[in-house]
């Protein structure tokens, strides 16, 4: 009896302990762990760029303070100048970062990039952006949550 018992406490505790974790771990969080870096246009020398939004809303951060939000049909310039990065769209102008991200704050987000130089097809991409610099070429990761990664790919 005594045997039987202990067992059905082994399991009693293993199975309490899998609850825990669900229960602690929420879905939200594991989205975050599994979001993949996909570094674009590697193969290409980028130097400039032009993104819009085509679906949800973004807000775009210079080396991590907000500077904008973004809505569908807002068209940006991005290029290096004086060693930093520079984005022009319409009347506005920023420069001097070295990091700009591009972040969705609606659940469902996509982006347009088109390289200008060198003269490249634009192609649409789910995520966020982060561009940096890196001996005068843009240096474009785009951060994808796993799921629409693997949904894009099949």
């Amino acid at each position: 009896m005594v045997k039987i018992n202990s067992i059905k406490i082994s399991r009693l505790r293993s199975l309490l302990l899998r609850l825990t974790f669900l229960v602690i771990v929420s879905p939200h969080s594991v989205v975050h762990a599994l979001d993949i870096k996909i570094g674009l246009y590697n193969d290409k020398s980028v130097t400039s760029v032009v993104f819009s939004v085509v679906e949800g809303n973004y807000n775009i951060k210079g080396d991590g303070d907000f500077i904008l939000n973004v809505n569908p049909g807002d068209i940006f310039y991005l290029s290096p100048v004086n060693g930093s990065l520079q984005m022009t769209g319409g009347d506005k102008k920023f420069s001097g970062f070295s990091v700009l991200t591009v972040e969705k704050t609606t659940e469902e987000g996509v982006l347009q990039l088109k390289p200008v130089a060198p003269l490249l097809p634009s192609a649409d991409y789910d995520g966020n952006l982060s561009i940096n610099l890196h001996n005068g070429e843009l240096k474009i990761i785009n951060l994808v949550e796993l799921d629409h990664y693997i949904a894009g790919v099949i």
